[in-house]
Protein backbone atom coordinates (compact mmCIF):
# COMPACT_ATOMS: atom_id res chain seq x y z
CA UNK A 1 0.00 0.00 0.00
CA UNK A 2 1.69 3.69 -0.82
CA UNK A 3 1.04 6.23 1.14
CA UNK A 4 0.73 10.14 -0.43
CA UNK A 5 3.66 12.77 -0.14
CA UNK A 6 3.85 14.77 2.74
CA UNK A 7 2.48 17.82 2.03
CA UNK A 8 5.23 20.72 1.50
CA UNK A 9 5.91 22.97 4.53
CA UNK A 10 3.51 26.68 4.15
CA UNK A 11 7.13 28.32 3.38
CA UNK A 12 6.74 26.15 -0.02
CA UNK A 13 3.73 26.64 -1.21
CA UNK A 14 4.06 30.39 -0.81
CA UNK A 15 7.50 30.26 -2.30
CA UNK A 16 5.67 28.60 -4.85
CA UNK A 17 3.36 31.58 -5.70
CA UNK A 18 4.81 34.69 -7.70
CA UNK A 19 5.96 37.19 -5.31
CA UNK A 20 4.22 40.09 -7.48
CA UNK A 21 1.04 37.88 -7.16
CA UNK A 22 1.42 37.58 -3.44
CA UNK A 23 2.00 41.56 -3.31
CA UNK A 24 -1.13 42.00 -5.18
CA UNK A 25 -3.07 40.01 -2.59
CA UNK A 26 -1.92 41.65 0.25
CA UNK A 27 -2.77 45.21 -0.69
CA UNK A 28 -5.61 43.56 -2.28
CA UNK A 29 -7.59 42.38 0.90
CA UNK A 30 -6.49 45.47 2.92
CA UNK A 31 -8.02 47.72 0.50
CA UNK A 32 -10.88 46.09 0.48
CA UNK A 33 -11.14 46.27 3.93
CA UNK A 34 -10.33 50.08 3.89
CA UNK A 35 -13.05 50.19 1.44
CA UNK A 36 -16.13 48.70 3.24
CA UNK A 37 -14.70 50.56 6.51
CA UNK A 38 -14.98 54.09 4.60
CA UNK A 39 -18.40 53.22 3.07
CA UNK A 40 -19.47 52.36 6.59
CA UNK A 41 -18.46 55.14 7.89
CA UNK A 42 -20.31 57.37 4.80
CA UNK A 43 -23.38 55.18 5.64
CA UNK A 44 -23.31 56.28 9.32
CA UNK A 45 -22.60 60.07 8.33
CA UNK A 46 -25.50 60.36 5.62
CA UNK A 47 -27.68 59.52 8.42
CA UNK A 48 -26.51 62.46 10.63
CA UNK A 49 -26.19 65.33 8.04
CA UNK A 50 -27.28 68.40 10.22
CA UNK A 51 -24.75 67.13 13.05
CA UNK A 52 -21.77 66.18 10.56
CA UNK A 53 -22.34 69.67 8.97
CA UNK A 54 -22.73 71.59 11.47
CA UNK A 55 -19.73 70.18 13.19
CA UNK A 56 -17.54 70.07 9.82
CA UNK A 57 -18.90 74.21 9.47
CA UNK A 58 -17.78 74.93 13.59
CA UNK A 59 -14.31 73.35 12.71
CA UNK A 60 -13.40 75.93 9.35
CA UNK A 61 -14.96 78.89 11.63
CA UNK A 62 -12.68 77.33 14.60
CA UNK A 63 -9.72 77.92 12.28
CA UNK A 64 -10.72 81.27 10.85
CA UNK A 65 -11.73 82.86 14.42
CA UNK A 66 -8.77 81.43 16.14
CA UNK A 67 -6.40 84.32 15.68
CA UNK A 68 -8.87 86.95 16.84
CA UNK A 69 -9.72 84.66 20.36
CA UNK A 70 -6.26 84.45 20.75
CA UNK A 71 -6.03 87.91 20.29
CA UNK A 72 -8.91 88.98 22.92
CA UNK A 73 -7.20 86.11 25.09
CA UNK A 74 -4.00 87.34 25.13
CA UNK A 75 -4.06 91.77 24.65
CA UNK A 76 -7.32 92.30 26.24
CA UNK A 77 -7.30 89.69 28.99
CA UNK A 78 -10.47 88.03 28.48
CA UNK A 79 -11.04 84.56 29.99
CA UNK A 80 -11.06 82.32 27.10
CA UNK A 81 -14.39 81.95 27.04
CA UNK A 82 -15.40 85.00 26.65
CA UNK A 83 -13.11 86.03 23.70
CA UNK A 84 -14.60 82.81 21.92
CA UNK A 85 -18.49 83.94 22.93
CA UNK A 86 -17.34 87.71 21.33
CA UNK A 87 -15.76 86.43 17.97
CA UNK A 88 -18.58 84.18 17.06
CA UNK A 89 -21.50 87.11 17.90
CA UNK A 90 -19.33 89.99 15.72
CA UNK A 91 -18.80 87.03 13.26
CA UNK A 92 -22.30 86.16 12.92
CA UNK A 93 -23.67 89.84 13.37
CA UNK A 94 -21.76 90.69 10.22
CA UNK A 95 -22.69 88.15 8.24
CA UNK A 96 -26.27 88.37 9.11
CA UNK A 97 -26.02 92.14 7.88
CA UNK A 98 -24.36 91.11 4.70
CA UNK A 99 -27.28 88.95 4.18
CA UNK A 100 -29.61 91.74 4.97
CA UNK A 101 -28.16 94.28 2.17
CA UNK A 102 -28.31 91.50 -0.08
CA UNK A 103 -31.74 90.48 0.57
CA UNK A 104 -32.55 94.38 0.71
CA UNK A 105 -30.72 95.02 -2.79
CA UNK A 106 -32.56 91.95 -4.53
CA UNK A 107 -36.30 93.41 -2.85
CA UNK A 108 -35.61 96.85 -4.78
CA UNK A 109 -34.51 95.21 -8.01
CA UNK A 110 -37.44 92.74 -8.01
CA UNK A 111 -40.30 95.21 -9.27
CA UNK A 112 -38.03 95.82 -12.48
CA UNK A 113 -37.37 91.97 -13.04
CA UNK A 114 -40.15 90.65 -14.84
CA UNK A 115 -40.09 93.46 -17.11
CA UNK A 116 -36.30 92.88 -18.15
CA UNK A 117 -36.35 89.04 -17.60
CA UNK A 118 -39.81 89.25 -20.53
CA UNK A 119 -37.13 91.31 -22.52
CA UNK A 120 -34.21 89.40 -21.86
CA UNK A 121 -35.97 86.25 -23.40
CA UNK A 122 -37.22 87.98 -26.00
CA UNK A 123 -33.72 88.99 -27.18
CA UNK A 124 -32.27 85.42 -26.86
CA UNK A 125 -35.55 84.09 -28.85
CA UNK A 126 -34.47 86.54 -31.93
CA UNK A 127 -31.15 85.72 -31.34
CA UNK A 128 -31.80 81.61 -31.61
CA UNK A 129 -34.01 82.79 -35.05
CA UNK A 130 -31.59 85.00 -36.66
CA UNK A 131 -28.22 84.33 -35.15
CA UNK A 132 -25.69 81.79 -36.22
CA UNK A 133 -28.03 78.93 -35.77
CA UNK A 134 -30.64 80.19 -37.94
CA UNK A 135 -33.17 78.58 -36.24
CA UNK A 136 -36.60 78.76 -37.54
CA UNK A 137 -39.07 81.09 -35.60
CA UNK A 138 -41.40 77.71 -35.30
CA UNK A 139 -38.57 75.96 -33.95
CA UNK A 140 -37.99 78.44 -30.85
CA UNK A 141 -41.51 79.03 -30.16
CA UNK A 142 -41.73 75.20 -29.79
CA UNK A 143 -39.00 75.04 -27.43
CA UNK A 144 -40.47 77.95 -25.34
CA UNK A 145 -44.06 76.45 -25.68
CA UNK A 146 -42.51 72.99 -23.55
CA UNK A 147 -40.83 74.61 -21.20
CA UNK A 148 -43.93 76.83 -20.09
CA UNK A 149 -45.71 73.16 -20.44
CA UNK A 150 -43.18 71.63 -18.60
CA UNK A 151 -43.56 74.25 -15.46
CA UNK A 152 -47.01 74.15 -15.69
CA UNK A 153 -47.31 70.81 -15.50
CA UNK A 154 -45.03 70.54 -12.35
CA UNK A 155 -47.06 73.24 -10.34
CA UNK A 156 -48.02 70.24 -7.91
CA UNK A 157 -44.50 69.26 -7.40
CA UNK A 158 -43.34 72.80 -6.79
CA UNK A 159 -46.12 73.51 -4.10
CA UNK A 160 -45.34 70.14 -2.78
CA UNK A 161 -41.66 71.23 -2.29
CA UNK A 162 -42.63 74.44 -0.32
CA UNK A 163 -43.61 72.23 2.29
CA UNK A 164 -40.05 70.72 2.19
CA UNK A 165 -38.45 73.68 2.58
CA UNK A 166 -40.34 74.50 5.58
CA UNK A 167 -38.32 71.46 7.41
CA UNK A 168 -35.31 72.13 5.58
CA UNK A 169 -35.56 76.10 6.83
CA UNK A 170 -36.41 74.34 10.76
CA UNK A 171 -33.07 72.20 9.74
CA UNK A 172 -31.36 75.21 8.96
CA UNK A 173 -32.28 77.03 12.28
CA UNK A 174 -31.15 73.68 14.07
CA UNK A 175 -28.05 73.39 12.85
CA UNK A 176 -26.97 77.33 12.42
CA UNK A 177 -27.39 77.04 16.35
CA UNK A 178 -25.34 74.41 16.79
CA UNK A 179 -22.73 75.18 14.89
CA UNK A 180 -22.65 78.48 16.59
CA UNK A 181 -22.47 76.34 20.18
CA UNK A 182 -20.09 73.93 18.97
CA UNK A 183 -17.64 76.75 17.26
CA UNK A 184 -17.77 78.32 20.84
CA UNK A 185 -16.68 75.29 22.68
CA UNK A 186 -13.79 74.33 20.10
CA UNK A 187 -12.74 77.95 20.54
CA UNK A 188 -12.92 77.86 24.62
CA UNK A 189 -11.54 74.19 25.04
CA UNK A 190 -10.39 72.74 22.05
CA UNK A 191 -7.26 72.17 23.84
CA UNK A 192 -8.44 69.94 26.63
CA UNK A 193 -10.87 68.05 24.14
CA UNK A 194 -8.19 67.09 21.81
CA UNK A 195 -6.33 65.83 24.94
CA UNK A 196 -8.99 63.67 25.90
CA UNK A 197 -9.27 62.18 22.27
CA UNK A 198 -5.76 60.81 21.92
CA UNK A 199 -5.61 60.13 25.86
CA UNK A 200 -5.89 56.34 24.85
CA UNK A 201 -2.85 55.97 22.96
CA UNK A 202 0.35 55.32 24.33
CA UNK A 203 3.04 58.37 25.24
CA UNK A 204 5.30 57.74 22.06
CA UNK A 205 2.29 56.90 19.67
CA UNK A 206 0.57 60.32 21.56
CA UNK A 207 3.03 62.71 20.61
CA UNK A 208 3.02 61.29 17.02
CA UNK A 209 -0.13 62.07 16.17
CA UNK A 210 -0.17 65.15 17.91
CA UNK A 211 2.52 66.32 15.95
CA UNK A 212 0.68 65.01 13.21
CA UNK A 213 -2.62 66.82 13.97
CA UNK A 214 -0.89 69.75 15.19
CA UNK A 215 0.92 69.89 11.23
CA UNK A 216 -2.19 69.45 9.63
CA UNK A 217 -3.91 72.21 11.39
CA UNK A 218 -1.15 74.57 10.24
CA UNK A 219 -1.84 73.12 6.88
CA UNK A 220 -5.83 73.92 7.12
CA UNK A 221 -5.15 77.59 8.86
CA UNK A 222 -3.26 78.66 5.82
CA UNK A 223 -5.86 76.99 3.31
CA UNK A 224 -8.88 78.69 5.04
CA UNK A 225 -7.47 82.26 5.54
CA UNK A 226 -5.76 81.88 2.36
CA UNK A 227 -9.03 81.39 0.57
CA UNK A 228 -11.03 83.72 2.51
CA UNK A 229 -8.54 86.25 0.76
CA UNK A 230 -8.69 84.84 -2.53
CA UNK A 231 -12.47 84.84 -2.09
CA UNK A 232 -12.87 88.67 -0.84
CA UNK A 233 -10.87 89.79 -3.39
CA UNK A 234 -12.35 88.27 -6.57
CA UNK A 235 -15.66 88.97 -5.09
CA UNK A 236 -14.54 92.87 -4.74
CA UNK A 237 -13.51 92.56 -8.73
CA UNK A 238 -16.30 90.97 -9.85
CA UNK A 239 -18.74 93.58 -7.72
CA UNK A 240 -16.76 96.49 -9.36
CA UNK A 241 -16.79 95.18 -12.73
CA UNK A 242 -20.65 94.97 -12.21
CA UNK A 243 -21.56 98.05 -10.61
CA UNK A 244 -19.59 100.18 -13.91
CA UNK A 245 -22.20 97.94 -15.84
CA UNK A 246 -24.57 99.30 -14.11
CA UNK A 247 -25.87 96.08 -12.96
CA UNK A 248 -29.01 95.90 -10.10
CA UNK A 249 -28.03 93.04 -8.49
CA UNK A 250 -24.08 93.82 -8.23
CA UNK A 251 -23.61 92.86 -4.33
CA UNK A 252 -26.01 89.52 -4.84
CA UNK A 253 -23.24 88.75 -7.18
CA UNK A 254 -20.53 89.67 -5.77
CA UNK A 255 -22.21 87.14 -2.64
CA UNK A 256 -22.29 84.60 -4.49
CA UNK A 257 -18.26 84.59 -5.86
CA UNK A 258 -17.48 84.92 -2.21
CA UNK A 259 -19.06 81.66 -1.48
CA UNK A 260 -18.41 79.94 -4.71
CA UNK A 261 -14.71 80.59 -4.65
CA UNK A 262 -14.05 78.56 -1.35
CA UNK A 263 -14.90 75.75 -3.99
CA UNK A 264 -11.31 75.82 -5.87
CA UNK A 265 -10.88 75.89 -9.40
CA UNK A 266 -14.80 75.59 -10.45
CA UNK A 267 -16.11 77.42 -7.84
CA UNK A 268 -15.60 80.75 -9.22
CA UNK A 269 -16.39 79.48 -12.90
CA UNK A 270 -19.74 78.70 -11.32
CA UNK A 271 -20.29 81.84 -9.35
CA UNK A 272 -19.47 83.76 -12.49
CA UNK A 273 -21.46 81.66 -15.42
CA UNK A 274 -25.25 82.47 -12.79
CA UNK A 275 -23.58 86.28 -12.84
CA UNK A 276 -23.12 86.25 -16.86
CA UNK A 277 -26.33 84.58 -17.51
CA UNK A 278 -28.56 86.87 -15.07
CA UNK A 279 -27.13 90.01 -16.88
CA UNK A 280 -27.29 88.51 -20.35
CA UNK A 281 -30.74 88.48 -19.50
CA UNK A 282 -31.06 91.71 -17.88
CA UNK A 283 -29.11 93.91 -20.06
CA UNK A 284 -28.23 92.13 -22.75
CA UNK A 285 -25.14 90.93 -24.76
CA UNK A 286 -22.67 93.51 -24.63
CA UNK A 287 -22.46 93.67 -20.66
CA UNK A 288 -22.67 89.90 -20.12
CA UNK A 289 -19.47 89.84 -22.59
CA UNK A 290 -18.04 92.51 -20.37
CA UNK A 291 -18.68 90.32 -17.68
CA UNK A 292 -17.68 87.28 -19.44
CA UNK A 293 -14.34 88.70 -19.71
CA UNK A 294 -14.10 90.11 -16.03
CA UNK A 295 -14.71 86.42 -14.41
CA UNK A 296 -12.49 84.97 -16.73
CA UNK A 297 -9.67 87.46 -15.82
CA UNK A 298 -10.56 86.81 -12.32
CA UNK A 299 -10.38 83.06 -12.30
CA UNK A 300 -7.05 83.34 -14.46
CA UNK A 301 -5.70 85.60 -12.02
CA UNK A 302 -6.65 83.17 -9.22
CA UNK A 303 -5.19 80.27 -11.09
CA UNK A 304 -1.88 81.45 -11.53
CA UNK A 305 -0.77 84.22 -9.06
CA UNK A 306 -2.87 84.49 -6.08
CA UNK A 307 -3.35 80.64 -5.33
CA UNK A 308 0.42 79.93 -6.22
CA UNK A 309 2.15 82.98 -4.42
CA UNK A 310 -0.50 82.79 -1.67
CA UNK A 311 -0.54 78.88 -0.76
CA UNK A 312 3.22 78.37 -1.05
CA UNK A 313 4.03 75.26 0.30
CA UNK A 314 1.68 75.31 3.14
CA UNK A 315 -0.91 73.85 1.13
CA UNK A 316 1.04 71.67 -1.53
CA UNK A 317 -1.54 70.12 -3.31
CA UNK A 318 -1.42 69.51 -7.16
CA UNK A 319 -4.20 71.04 -9.45
CA UNK A 320 -5.67 67.20 -10.26
CA UNK A 321 -5.95 66.01 -6.52
CA UNK A 322 -7.97 69.22 -6.01
CA UNK A 323 -10.33 68.34 -8.90
CA UNK A 324 -10.20 65.06 -8.31
CA UNK A 325 -11.25 65.73 -4.32
CA UNK A 326 -14.14 68.08 -5.26
CA UNK A 327 -15.52 65.54 -8.06
CA UNK A 328 -15.57 62.99 -5.58
CA UNK A 329 -16.94 65.22 -2.83
CA UNK A 330 -19.53 66.37 -4.38
CA UNK A 331 -20.55 63.25 -5.94
CA UNK A 332 -20.81 61.65 -2.99
CA UNK A 333 -21.96 64.80 -0.12
CA UNK A 334 -23.14 67.06 -2.59
CA UNK A 335 -22.58 70.79 -2.78
CA UNK A 336 -21.45 69.78 1.31
CA UNK A 337 -18.93 67.49 -0.23
CA UNK A 338 -17.38 70.08 -2.79
CA UNK A 339 -17.01 72.77 -0.28
CA UNK A 340 -14.81 70.46 2.35
CA UNK A 341 -13.53 68.04 -0.07
CA UNK A 342 -10.07 70.43 -0.62
CA UNK A 343 -10.13 71.64 3.14
CA UNK A 344 -10.22 67.50 4.34
CA UNK A 345 -7.58 66.92 1.56
CA UNK A 346 -5.15 69.52 2.29
CA UNK A 347 -5.39 68.56 6.17
CA UNK A 348 -5.01 65.12 5.53
CA UNK A 349 -1.81 65.41 3.35
CA UNK A 350 -0.14 67.92 5.91
CA UNK A 351 -0.69 65.21 8.58
CA UNK A 352 -0.04 61.58 6.75
CA UNK A 353 3.41 62.96 5.92
CA UNK A 354 4.24 65.10 9.36
CA UNK A 355 3.23 61.40 10.82
CA UNK A 356 5.34 59.06 8.60
CA UNK A 357 8.42 61.82 8.69
CA UNK A 358 8.32 61.50 12.89
CA UNK A 359 7.92 57.90 12.49
CA UNK A 360 11.37 57.48 10.22
CA UNK A 361 13.31 59.83 12.95
CA UNK A 362 12.28 57.83 15.80
CA UNK A 363 13.19 54.83 14.04
CA UNK A 364 16.26 53.14 15.15
CA UNK A 365 19.00 52.75 13.01
CA UNK A 366 19.45 48.92 10.99
CA UNK A 367 22.57 47.39 12.54
CA UNK A 368 25.28 47.15 10.01
CA UNK A 369 26.04 43.93 9.23
CA UNK A 370 28.96 42.05 10.66
CA UNK A 371 32.50 41.88 9.13
CA UNK A 372 33.53 38.87 7.59
CA UNK A 373 35.71 36.28 9.40
CA UNK A 374 37.06 34.50 6.70
CA UNK A 375 40.72 35.77 5.06
CA UNK A 376 43.53 37.66 6.74
CA UNK A 377 43.39 40.82 8.78
CA UNK A 378 43.76 43.53 6.45
CA UNK A 379 46.78 44.44 8.48
CA UNK A 380 48.25 41.09 8.89
CA UNK A 381 51.54 40.83 7.12
CA UNK A 382 53.11 37.58 5.24
CA UNK A 383 53.58 34.55 7.67
CA UNK A 384 57.81 34.16 8.25
CA UNK A 385 59.27 31.96 6.41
Amino acid sequence: MTTSPPAPPPSSIDEAVPRALRVAAAWGWRLIVLTVVGYGISWVLLQIPILVTATMVALLLAVLLGPMVAWLHRRARLHRGLAAVISVLLTAAVAGGLLAVVGQRIASGVTHLHLDLYGGVGQVQTWLSQGPLHLRPGQVDRVFTEIQNWISQHTANLTQGAFRVGSSALDTVIGTFLCLITTIIFLADGRRIWTFLIGGFALGERVRIDTAFRSGWRSLSAYIHTQLLVAALDALLVWVGAVILGSPFATAMAILVFVSAFVPVIGVVFGGAIAILTTLLLQGWVPALVLLAIVTGVQQLESHVLQPFLMGRAVALHPLAVIFAVTAGSMMFGVVGALFAVPTLAMANAGIRTYVQVGARRRPPEASPPAATTGPPADAGTPAQ
